[in-house]
């Protein structure tokens, strides 16, 4: 059956949201879809991304209109003020929690926020298995490519679990690893 409106327009907001959120630029999502078609559906995915860039038009052409700004914009306006030397920011601590629902624009601006060595120092708390966020923007490989993402990173593993019986941890630990990534 076909979606209904809500179910579309939920979903391109979505889409919008990792495009911006990671910075994604037309030639790149024309790209994606080149690779994706070869996969099936390639009309599909075209007339997605035809629809998609005239909602996000007209999206950034009201928030311009109202002198607004959404959610990601917030984000990676904020990091360009830290990255132009506009803004010094003040904190010598810096504690990100459920770091495994970040988007590229969250880990852009705590970039931005410990890039002064010596300056900041970066403690980030998340779970790789409880990464449900990816509909929101975020994007799991921030847990895996911490270190690369973030220089001198020391990576502390909790192997215990205070939340659940044992037998909830097998379960549940056996369903994440079934998932080869």
């Amino acid at each position: 059956p076909p979606v209904s409106d809500k179910e579309l327009a939920t979903t391109l907001r979505v889409f919008q949201q990792h495009v911006k959120s990671n910075g994604l630029s037309d030639a790149q999502l024309d790209l994606a879809v080149t690779n994706q078609s070869k996969e099936g559906h390639p009309a599909r995915l075209k007339l997605f991304l035809s629809i998609y860039r005239r909602v996000s038009t007209e999206w950034e052409r009201r928030l311009r209109e109202a002198s607004c700004i959404d959610f990601e914009d917030m984000l990676l306006l904020a990091a360009e003020h830290i990255e132009s030397g506009r803004f010094e920011s003040p904190y010598t601590f810096i504690l990100a929690d459920e770091f495994q629902d970040s988007s590229r624009a969250r880990i852009r601006l705590l970039k931005a926020l410990t890039a002064t060595p010596g300056r900041a120092h970066l403690c980030v708390v998340g779970d790789d298995w409880q990464g449900i966020n990816r509909f929101a923007g975020a994007d799991v490989s921030v847990m895996s490519e911490f270190d690369k993402t973030f220089e001198h990173a020391t990576m502390l593993t909790l192997n215990t679990t205070f939340r659940c019986p044992q037998v909830i941890c097998d379960v549940s630990s056996e369903f994440v690893q079934a998932n080869p990534s």
